[in-house]
């Protein structure tokens, strides 16, 4: 048996060296998508959570029906009074964010 044995599959793979240079060039172009994919994933959970690292919190409450900002749906207000009621709690104090009304449009 010879030690130039070269198996039949990468054999038929470069025949055509045009067909192979297209073909790994379309794998790579995928592979780029994807990785930017990811990149856009990373960027969306990055903006969710970054009001949260801007506050100066060791614990913020929110609604269990708000799973992103954009949903206007406030934690009952007797919740609030319940956090600042327990002991140790220094402050408890809401926030309140509009999406409806931003702040660089004139009201008048």
């Amino acid at each position: 048996m010879s030690s130039l044995h070269v198996p039949l599959a990468w054999l038929n793979l470069t025949y055509h060296k045009r067909r192979f240079a297209v073909s790994l060039l379309g794998i790579a172009f995928a592979v780029v998508l994807m990785y930017m994919q990811v990149g856009f994933l990373n960027a969306l959970y990055d903006s969710q959570v970054e009001l949260l690292r801007w506050l100066n919190a060791d614990l913020s409450l929110t609604s269990k029906a708000k799973y992103t900002m954009t949903i206007n749906d406030p934690l009952p207000r007797h919740r609030l009074y319940q956090a600042g009621a327990v002991e140790g709690v220094t402050g408890a104090y809401p926030l309140y964010v509009d999406f409806e009304q931003p702040s660089w449009r004139n009201p008048r």
